[in-house]
């Protein structure tokens, strides 16, 4: 009979514990999804599948919330101003039980987002051309990296980097430029035209340049730094002032 009472107790337990374990977590998806919506609703470029809400800690935040009585509703404050909705914020959630406000909790949040990013599937040395077999896309955690990482990989193919990328590094847009059209230190063709007269003659790029750029350059016959428009690979047009 002992032993009959002692295995109701303990499954009476177990029951409460589960009960308590069930409410408890209710409370705490319904506050998630509060949050989680207000940080959708301000930051259009996260999607909800790239979001994860956490809390630090607040277990017995949300037990109290689970033995109030009555209906009850959570409400972000109207004055709560956070301009980085990431990372670690505290988050403050009016409690309205049964269309009363009672008291305001601050939640210890964790806000992390991820997205699909470029990522170096190997080393690439500085000034290397970077290649296909050298990035991938891959979902990543990017709540404490700059707004600048790059998503898609035709903004880094061909592209040459700025400075060692060790493996599995997010590119940003800092780490990679142009293939310049024109290299400094390479044989190029200078044309203009001064008092109506076409020039036509040989010199060296002093720095690297796309199509339009100005650059400094050097007229072999005489020696002059000269400014000129880059025109193509081979050939600068002189800047008459």
């Amino acid at each position: 009979m002992n032993k009959i009472f002692i295995v109701l107790i303990f499954l009476f337990s177990l029951s409460f514990v589960c009960f308590s374990y069930a409410s408890n977590n209710d409370s705490e998806n319904k506050i998630s999804n509060l949050i989680k919506n207000y940080v959708l609703e301000r930051n259009s470029s996260v999607k909800p599948d790239n979001l994860q809400i956490a809390f630090k800690r607040e277990d017995k935040q949300f037990d109290q919330l689970n033995r109030m009585e009555g209906s009850l509703e959570y409400k972000i404050q109207p004055d709560f101003t956070n301009k980085r909705l990431a990372g670690n914020i505290v988050v403050p959630v009016d409690i309205i039980q049964s269309g009363k406000f009672v008291k305001t909790i601050n939640f210890n949040t964790i806000i992390s987002i991820y997205r699909n990013v470029v990522v170096s599937s190997k080393f690439i040395m500085k000034n290397q051309v970077v290649s296909d077999d050298d990035i991938s896309v891959e979902k990543r955690d990017v709540t404490y990296i700059p707004d600048n990482i790059i998503i898609e990989k035709n903004m880094v193919l061909f592209n040459q980097a700025t400075t060692a990328i060790p493996k599995n590094s997010i590119f940003l847009l800092t780490m990679i430029k142009k293939v310049p059209m024109i290299k400094r230190g390479s044989l190029i063709k200078i044309v203009g035209v001064v008092n109506s007269v076409k020039i036509d003659t040989s010199g060296v790029a002093l720095q690297d340049g796309n199509l339009n750029d100005i650059i400094k350059v050097k007229n072999s016959d005489f020696k002059k730094v000269i400014d000129a428009v880059v025109l193509s690979s081979s050939e600068v047009k002189a800047r008459i002032y």
